[in-house]
């Protein structure tokens, strides 16, 4: 297994594990399964519109792990230079390639990243339905700051009229 850059010609292996592994854990997969499709919108399409977002603003911090010439995992980055924060914003590892340390080969790699631009701090994001998330960053190094409740209506519901 290695690590490199993504490249644009990785985008539908990306894609492809991100919608393979992500429901558990999507905002937008919780919301759907409450509200049902938003429009002609499935969770799927937001969170691929996310992923191709990351990989559009900054391709240079995004990295793949890579098996036998395969896609297998990813991490997409944001930076702020200007207060030193890298941020990760998806990573993502194939099912059938889970367990096998490539979450924290890719989360090293983006690490070495950040301090490569002369970063001094990285932040990360997970909800609580993500238990793997909740243990992993921990062991990581990451700590807990604060928390974040995600709310959802239909504006039919709105209590204000």
């Amino acid at each position: 297994m290695r690590i490199r850059p993504a490249t644009a010609a990785d985008r539908q292996a990306i894609v492809d594990i991100t919608l393979q592994v992500f429901r558990p854990v999507s905002i937008d997969a919780a919301i759907e399964a409450q509200f049902g499709r938003l429009r002609e919108t499935d969770w799927r399409d937001r969170k691929r519109r996310d992923v191709e977002t990351d990989l559009q603003d900054n391709l240079p911090g995004c990295f793949v792990a890579e098996e036998a010439g395969r896609v297998v995992g990813y991490v997409t980055t944001a930076v702020d230079a200007e207060a030193g924060v890298g941020s990760i914003h998806s990573l993502a590892v194939a099912a059938a390639q889970q367990g096998k340390k490539l979450g924290k080969a890719l989360v090293t790699h983006a690490f070495d990243y950040f301090e490569a631009l002369g970063l001094e701090h990285s932040r990360i994001e997970t909800t609580t339905t993500n238990e793997v998330g909740m243990r992993f960053y921990p062991s990581m190094g990451y700590r807990e700051v604060a928390r974040k409740i995600y709310y959802f209506m239909d504006l039919k519901d709105r209590k204000d009229r």
